[in-house]
């Protein structure tokens, strides 16, 4: 096996694990709050809501810094960071006592974790050039494949035990995914050696630097666009995610059951998009990564909107499943764009800055979805979702059309790239 497809495979597995871990757990938040706080479900949807928000506000804050640090001292570092960072804070927060204590645990998950960037960005310099849209579609269907099968485990263990042991198996399950990147991949970026890390007069600070790349991305309208899909879908998704629990609340006739009904949902368009994921950035290799964006965002767009009519819980498992397929190509489609467009020695900026992009919708979502489901219903933020969605779309596809994407001319200008 080749050197890059060696640490390839340790990154995707710590991956997977530290993703596993995340989604063990947070599926059935609405419902730890109800436990915690002795809320009503609407009630316990808003907090959900409220709470993600600001937990993206302080990853949008955090991330670029977090990408320049990664340019600077090595993105494998980056890796490690989030990655412990992750497993100390979700142990903590099944041990929490109150709404207010998960509140402060959340926040300090978005400054300090951002797995999935610190990963990108270590596999985009890992990866051969000519073989990025694959890696990295690869990459992204470990998300999928863990949304797959930890909402399943953590519901059962939920049910079997209580809500608060599936937050103590994440520390276990972060500590793992961030050994097997300590011992088993090598970081290819050229960090600068240690007498170098120290700031001279005159030399710019972490956060100017920080602002210096979202100058520079701001610069590249591929990147830019592609931006705004992160933002897009990160929206929809986050909007969405908190009431999906409480939906099926209301369709499960048996109320010991809504845990194992929540995991096998969302299980569902997780295995969906595991396989549109590896398949989609292969295809966008061949046809291009820009064709494939437009197309996922506006299929993604199309389907949260038959979801506020749904009646059954047969109704919820056919529509996650068709938009999991969607959902699962866009994500890789627009790493590739920025993978492409962004100077090697400028990935973990770039993916860092994309990221405040994605922490942002993350941030957005959930308060307007809490505002929609305050004034609309739980069932109003799947049309609100929806109308965004079509609307991106509308807007990625004008403006990709006036820039120059790398796309398969330059999978076939290095076929001699070493596999």
């Amino acid at each position: 096996m080749h050197g890059w497809k060696r640490d390839f495979s340790a990154l995707w597995a710590g991956q997977f694990l530290s993703l596993f871990a995340f989604n063990l757990v947070w599926p059935f938040l609405p419902l730890y709050l109800q436990e915690v706080g002795e809320v009503t479900p609407t009630e316990a949807a808003i907090w959900a809501s409220v709470l993600v928000s600001t937990s993206s506000l302080a990853m949008a804050v955090t991330q670029p810094i977090w990408g320049v640090l990664a340019d600077r001292y090595g993105r494998k570092l980056m890796v490690q960071r989030s990655m412990l960072s992750g497993a100390i804070i979700l142990t903590l927060t099944g041990l929490a006592q109150s709404i207010t204590q998960i509140w402060v645990l959340r926040v300090a998950q978005g400054a300090l974790t951002g797995t999935m960037a610190a990963n990108t960005a270590l596999a985009a310099g890992i990866v051969p050039r000519a073989r990025i849209g694959f890696a990295l579609g690869l990459l992204h269907s470990a998300l999928y494949l863990s949304n797959a099968i930890s909402p399943i485990v953590g519901g059962f263990v939920a049910g079997a035990t209580n809500l608060r042991v599936p937050f103590y198996l994440t520390g276990a399950f972060m500590l793992a995914g961030a050994a097997l990147v300590t011992f088993f991949v090598r970081d290819p970026s050229k960090a600068q050696p240690p007498g170098a890390a120290g700031r001279g007069p005159g030399e710019a600070s972490e956060a100017e630097r920080g602002l210096r790349a979202l100058r520079w991305v701001l610069a590249a309208p591929a990147i830019l666009v592609t931006a705004g899909a992160y933002f897009a879908l990160s929206f929809a998704n986050l909007a969405a995610y908190p009431v999906i629990s409480i939906i099926v609340q209301e369709l499960t006739p048996d109320p010991g059951q809504v845990t194992q009904m929540v995991g096998l949902l969302i299980a569902t368009a997780s295995i969906t998009g595991a396989i549109a994921s590896a398949s989609a950035g292969r295809l966008g290799d061949t046809i291009g990564h820009r064709r494939m964006l437009v197309i996922a965002t506006l299929g993604a767009g199309a389907l949260y909107v038959p979801h506020a009519f749904a009646t059954s819980l047969e109704q919820l498992f056919v529509l996650r499943a068709i938009l999991g397929i969607f959902l699962g190509g866009a994500v890789p489609s627009a790493n590739a764009i920025v993978a492409q467009a962004a100077q090697a020695n400028r990935q973990g900026s770039a993916f860092g800055v994309t990221s405040m992009f994605q922490s942002f919708g993350s941030f957005v979502g959930p308060l307007l979805g809490a505002v929609v489901t305050s004034q609309l219903g739980i069932r109003g933020v799947f049309l609100m979702t929806g109308a965004v969605m079509l609307l991106v779309t509308i807007w990625i596809a004008v403006m990709l059309r006036r820039v120059q994407t790398p796309g398969p001319a330059i999978a076939a200008a290095e076929r001699g790239t070493p596999r």
